[in-house]
């Protein structure tokens, strides 16, 4: 399991576009990999395979959230999603 915080750089927060872009990586991945991302700031807890459930987070922009993996490719999926959420910007 690895699980460690990640911020967002973006102005926005976490809005349909990276929410849709982060749900989507996750259901590609194996369904016995479980990945969640919580609000520390309310202790909110999201399946990162549901769009809904990451926009339930309500986290405004610049601020961290935790990215939880566990299963096959951790390091991987971990880098691929931290990724998205740390450096996603609207055109």
């Amino acid at each position: 399991m690895i699980s460690r915080e990640v911020k967002l750089r973006s102005d926005i927060g976490l809005h349909a576009r990276p929410s849709a872009r982060i749900s989507e990586m996750a259901r590609s991945y194996e369904e016995t990999t479980k990945i969640t991302l919580s609000n520390p700031e309310n202790g909110e807890v999201a399946d990162a395979r549901s769009i809904l459930s990451l926009l339930s987070l309500a986290v405004e922009g610049h601020k961290t959230v935790v990215l939880t993996v566990t299963g096959d490719n951790e390091e991987k999926i971990f880098k691929d999603i931290s990724e998205v959420i740390e450096n996603f910007t609207v055109d």
